[in-house]
């Protein structure tokens, strides 16, 4: 009973000891506050949209991470940034809309951190439900969304100068919404992504890969199973190859389609290794 009461007091001191912490503090001159996004590959980031036409995007320790100089407008709109989404580079996308006497009905564009137009549409805009920037790391009930199949974009249409009659366009995206609802997920309507922290130096490579994937990775001593899991953006699992410690490389089927892939280490049913990997043919 002593020792009860004994871990009871030392657990209360110590909770009795926990302090809210100033993290970091920052100044909003530039007239806009952080907001938080999950990018696919580069993890949780802080961004806002400042004065001058540009995009800033900062780590989680407030430190810079990249700027990038958006359309010149006046009122710059910047919806959802991605670096896995719109396409199968590594760079980062945004959706940005345009109101100018040239397109009075506006104008939708995607736009690469290079300036570069990924896509456009003339008298459209992403709809309602998205909003200029979000508190969430990403709303995948909004315009954006996964349909349990594949990664969907829905934008409005204007038929009508007042834009009173719309028409929906629904587009496939070739990439995928992060798993911000879980811990360690990597892509949604999969499960079970926890992995093992025993093998963190197996490596699967080049990325993007064309038709040969590369395997470095060390089984664990005395273990029976070995697997290479393969499931597409929508979690489906698509190949479970057997491998053993000579395994050095995967042809990858001519019928595969470009895009993103789950590639997952698997002995005797602990994850070794999760890896995202880019399909290029």
């Amino acid at each position: 009973m002593k020792k009860i009461f004994l871990s009871f007091f030392v657990c209360l001191c110590i909770a009795g000891k926990a302090q809210i912490n100033l993290s970091y503090s920052y100044n909003n001159s530039t007239g806009d506050h952080k907001h938080l996004v999950k990018f696919g590959l580069k993890g949780y980031k802080y961004f806002r949209v400042g004065f001058g036409n540009t995009l800033e995007i900062f780590n989680l320790n407030n430190t810079l991470h990249k700027q990038i100089t958006v359309p010149s407008t006046t009122n710059p709109n910047i919806y959802y940034l991605s670096d896995n989404l719109f396409n199968l580079d590594t760079l980062i996308e945004f959706c940005y809309s345009e109101y100018t006497a040239a397109y009075p009905m506006g104008k939708f564009f995607i736009i690469d951190e290079l300036g570069n137009t990924v896509f456009s549409r003339d008298s459209c805009f992403i709809g309602s439900g998205a909003v200029e920037v979000t508190d969430r790391a990403f709303d995948n009930m909004k315009s954006i969304f996964f349909d349990g199949v594949s990664t969907k974009m829905r934008l409005e249409k204007c038929n009508t100068t007042n834009c009173v009659l719309k028409t929906y366009l629904i587009y496939d995206l070739p990439g995928y919404i992060p798993c911000s609802d879980c811990s360690d997920g990597v892509i949604v309507g999969l499960t079970n992504q926890t992995q093992s922290t025993d093998n963190q130096t197996a490596r699967f490579f080049p990325n993007p890969v064309s038709d040969n994937l590369k395997l470095d990775y060390k089984i664990p001593e005395n273990s029976k199973n070995a697997r290479i899991k393969i499931y597409d953006i929508s979690g489906k699992l698509i190949e479970n190859y057997r491998i053993s410690a000579s395994t050095d490389h995967i042809l990858l089927p001519s019928s595969y389609n470009n895009g993103l892939y789950l590639y997952s280490l698997e002995v005797d049913g602990v994850i070794i290794k999760n890896e995202k990997i880019i399909l290029n043919k």
